[in-house]
Parts: C-alpha cells; sequence; structure tokens
C-alpha cells in the first residue's frame, strides 16, 4: 500500500497499532483513569451501524462489579485450575450489548420498511451482532494505543445472568 511505510519501510499509526496488539491475559489491578476509559467507550461507539441504528450500549463493570463479574462468570471452585489467573485482576470489564429491536424498529422506519428487515427472521445475518463486534475492535484497537491491556472473551453461558448483575450499573450509550 503506497505510503504506509515510515522512514525505515516498517508500520506506522494504525498499522503498527494493529501490528502490536495482542489478547492480554495477566492485568495490572491499578483503576483506568475514568477520562481514558471514556475515551475508550466513545471511539467504540464510533463503529459503524447498520442503517446508522443506535442499538448498541456499553456495560462498565469497575471495582466491586468487576468482582461480581467473575462470580457469576467464574465462581471460586474453577479459579483454583484456571490457567490465566491474572485476567480476573482486570481492572475493567466492559459488556457491549446489542439491542436487536432497535434494529427491527430502524427497518420497519419508512426509508428502510422496503427491506422487510422489521422482521427478525429476514435478517441473513443479525447486524446487531456484527456492530459490535465491530465496536469491539474498534475499542482492542484503541486500549492499544492508550497502552492498555484488553481482551475479548465471549459469556454467552452466563449471559442472562451477567445481565442481571449489571442492572443499576453504569452504561454508557
Amino acid at each position: 500500500m503506497a505510503g504506509s511505510g515510515g522512514a525505515a519501510g516498517g508500520p506506522t499509526g494504525l498499522a503498527d497499532v494493529v501490528h502490536r496488539r495482542r489478547m492480554t491475559r495477566s492485568f495490572d489491578p491499578r483503576p483506568v483513569n475514568p477520562t481514558v476509559l471514556d475515551g475508550l467507550v466513545a471511539l467504540a461507539r464510533r463503529a459503524p451501524a447498520a442503517g446508522n441504528t443506535d442499538g448498541l450500549d456499553w456495560v462498565v463493570l469497575e471495582g466491586a462489579g468487576t468482582a461480581r463479574f467473575w462470580d457469576v462468570t467464574m465462581p471460586a471452585p474453577r479459579r483454583a485450575s484456571f490457567v490465566y489467573p491474572g485476567l480476573l485482576d482486570a481492572p475493567v470489564v466492559l459488556v457491549p450489548v446489542a439491542h436487536p429491536g432497535a434494529y427491527l424498529a430502524r427497518y420497519d422506519e419508512a426509508d428502510k420498511a422496503g427491506s422487510g428487515l422489521a422482521d427478525e427472521a429476514r435478517w441473513p445475518v443479525p447486524y446487531w451482532s456484527l456492530d459490535g463486534a465491530m465496536a469491539v475492535m474498534i475499542l482492542l484497537l484503541a486500549a492499544e494505543e492508550a497502552g492498555l491491556g484488553a481482551l475479548w472473551f465471549g459469556v454467552s453461558h452466563v449471559l442472562d445472568y451477567v445481565m442481571a448483575l449489571t442492572r443499576g450499573t453504569r452504561v454508557r450509550s
């Protein structure tokens, strides 16, 4: 790609961040500066969204919220044999929450109604999941750029419990 190399021919800018990014499995437990955290979420909110739908929220768990998260997703008896104990030191857990209903409502509006996608069964791919994945990728890259470790992992096996524990927790929309 023209113009992508630095003086020594190496990657610069975004390419450098992409090359450096790794999944972190051992975290420094010190709190993340709230201004930095707000900036990361703000960048993630700039991800593409099908139909310009505002259908993704971020639940921000810090302090006691992260402890509750781990209690639900990895009960104490399982932790003794967990191969990445430093992962549990993460000072922040960000949970992206996609709202399929927001997409169905958006695609029922006049300018999108002709697509037929106001009916969830007609979506060949659930764009709310894709939009959430893109936002997570932006978040991972932004965390790397900010000098923070980050990790993507799934909690679908306990999603109802995770959603229950996040009620009353700070949500960034």
